[in-house]
């Protein structure tokens, strides 16, 4: 008797953990937030000469 109404249980429980993971991650990427520090003004200039690719003089 259990046979037939597992077939059909299966794939819907299968289908559930899905999308509770799927809006876990969802949620989470929207909710996270992660801390990034502020530059000094001159880590800022470091910074912009090294991606621009000039060096100080």
């Amino acid at each position: 008797m259990a046979g037939p109404m597992l077939t059909i249980v299966t794939p819907i429980l299968y289908l559930e953990v899905i999308f509770v993971l799927f809006n876990g991650a969802a949620l989470w990427l929207l909710f996270n937030r992660v801390k990034e520090r502020e530059l000094s003004p001159q880590e800022a200039m470091e910074l912009m000469r090294k991606l621009s690719g000039k060096q100080h003089k």
